[in-house]
């Protein structure tokens, strides 16, 4: 299998898994246990994410899952996943989860002077 092959596979399981009630009862789960509150600053009234702090029991929809999970606001999910505090699989990384800074262009070794779909979105300069 390839390595295009694979990810595709893992891909398609993990967009599976995020819709099974297993998944929704993680959700639920935590954000029962943090309160619907952002665990990084406190915000209540916003959209809050279930952000996986560790990948080793995702999938799994058990209470070690839960365990690794905490709630965030869409804000300080960007900034964990931007400063590398939760390393992803290259598997579930979402093409849409931000917009990517020149820095992370550069880290995924884009060329950014070249035609690319990535160029036609704003690219916050740091």
């Amino acid at each position: 299998m390839s390595n295009y092959e694979y990810r595709e596979a893992m891909r398609n399981i993990f967009v599976d898994y995020n819709s099974s009630p297993q998944w929704k009862n993680v959700v639920e789960q935590v954000k029962y246990r943090d309160n619907n509150t952002c665990q990084d600053c406190g915000k209540k009234d916003c959209k809050l994410i279930v952000h996986h702090e560790k990948y080793d029991n995702w999938g799994k929809g058990d209470q070690a899952e839960i365990k690794d999970c905490v709630l965030l606001c869409q804000k300080c999910h960007n900034l964990r996943h931007r400063n590398n505090f939760t390393p992803v699989p290259f598997w579930a990384k979402r093409e849409t989860t931000f917009e990517p800074t020149v820095r992370e262009l550069k880290d995924w070794q884009i060329d950014i002077s070249k035609k690319h779909p990535l160029n036609k979105m704003k690219i916050k300069t740091i």
